[in-house]
């Protein structure tokens, strides 16, 4: 899983051995000094068609995926739930 990220988005590609392999994630938000704040809401595919929904079962598995990864990287991805981040 690669991570880029902008002032506005987050551009995730998920690698060739990955889940989703090749890929390409959006999603809006807002850079914070050790990771980013993303919108779920705003979760989009980029690659192989552009601006592809994401159905929320497949949100939610993402949602997971990038909380695994960030147990092992110091730059978070974070989702507010509520009044909270996960």
């Amino acid at each position: 899983m690669e991570v880029m990220f902008s002032a506005r988005f987050i551009k995730i590609t998920f690698g060739v051995n990955e889940e989703y392999s090749g890929r390409i994630l959006r999603m809006a938000g807002e850079p914070l000094n050790s990771g980013f704040d993303a919108d779920v809401n705003s979760m989009v595919w980029l690659s192989p068609s552009d601006l592809e929904a994401v159905d929320e079962k497949t949100k939610n598995h993402i949602k997971q995926l990038i909380k695994d990864r960030n147990n092992t990287h110091s730059f978070k991805i974070l989702f507010m739930d509520g009044d909270s981040y996960v």
